[in-house]
């Protein structure tokens, strides 16, 4: 459950980069896990969704997080995982696609 108006991302529209984020956007992206820095992976993901809000970036970090826990595990169960048809560690993608497919994906509010 996502509670509106918290801390996250101290109130600005940015994705959270912890663990799980970044271990999932290198294996999305192909990027070796090492060379992408986090701070560098946060400003690439927030020039790529400039009309995003605080609260999207709530929703995608809490989904990210229950992908990682389900699927992109440290030794990841790619069979099944809802972005293995976008994932350059199981196909072929860009950031770009991922997130656009990510917020169309969104329900309406």
């Amino acid at each position: 459950t996502l509670v509106r108006g918290g801390c996250h991302g101290a109130g600005l529209p940015v994705l959270v980069v912890d663990a799980y984020t970044h271990r999932i956007l290198t294996r999305v992206l192909g990027l070796p896990e090492q060379k992408l820095a986090y701070a560098s992976l946060q400003q690439q993901i927030t020039e790529n969704l400039t009309e995003a809000d605080v609260y999207y970036f709530m929703r995608l970090h809490a989904g990210f997080v229950e992908l990682a826990k389900n699927c992109c595990k440290t030794r990841p169960i790619c069979a099944g995982c809802v972005l293995g048809a976008l994932c350059r560690h199981n196909g072929t993608s860009s950031l770009g696609t991922i997130l656009r497919e990510v917020r169309h994906d969104t329900p309406e509010e």
